[in-house]
């Protein structure tokens, strides 16, 4: 079926920045799975507004500097630099350079852009003394959805991995 619009806005009235990178990253997870080129020629455009629209939320670096009540989390209202919204802001990027060599376009962009987002995440929500990316540039908290995604998604290195899954295995240890 065809996406009419991936950009969200909740009902806190704040971008739902997770609700408009899931569906990107979804769609390629679809036509790799199935191979599906139609399904991802039918929404390419969408999904190539849902990607600008990404990329014109960032205010900082290459980051998106949330609201609180931005994501899943809404309850909790947590706001700036959140590993888990950004980690996802990677990964649309990702998801929308592999589309684009689908469909016979220039990925480069994309890319690129993917590899800037990577890096900020690694320099600005990662804690070396902590072993794991912060829940936020501003809350040192550890927080499992950023941390799993960074691992799954490559944003860790070898190094960063073994730390994050130390800091797991003292937590399922220690409660």
């Amino acid at each position: 079926e065809k996406l009419s619009s991936v950009e969200y806005i909740g009902e806190l009235n704040v971008p739902q920045y997770d609700a408009t990178a899931l569906p990107v990253i979804l769609a390629n997870e679809y036509y790799k799975a199935g191979g599906d080129r139609g399904f991802i020629a039918k929404n390419y455009e969408v999904l190539k507004k849902a990607v600008s629209w990404l990329e014109g939320m960032d205010r900082k670096l290459r980051l998106i500097d949330q609201e609180g009540g931005s994501d899943w989390k809404d309850v909790l209202r947590r706001s700036g630099q959140v590993a888990y919204t950004n980690i996802l802001l990677y990964k649309a990027f990702v998801s929308m350079a592999e589309m684009n060599i689908v469909m016979g376009e220039d990925s480069s962009h994309n890319a690129r852009y993917a590899e800037k987002i990577k890096n900020d995440i690694n320099t600005r929500i990662w804690d070396d003394t902590l072993g794991y990316y912060k829940d936020s540039e501003g809350i040192s908290s550890f927080s499992a959805d950023g941390n799993m995604l960074a691992l799954m998604w490559g944003i860790a290195d070898d190094a960063k991995s073994a730390k994050v899954f130390a800091k797991l295995e003292y937590l399922l240890d220690n409660g």
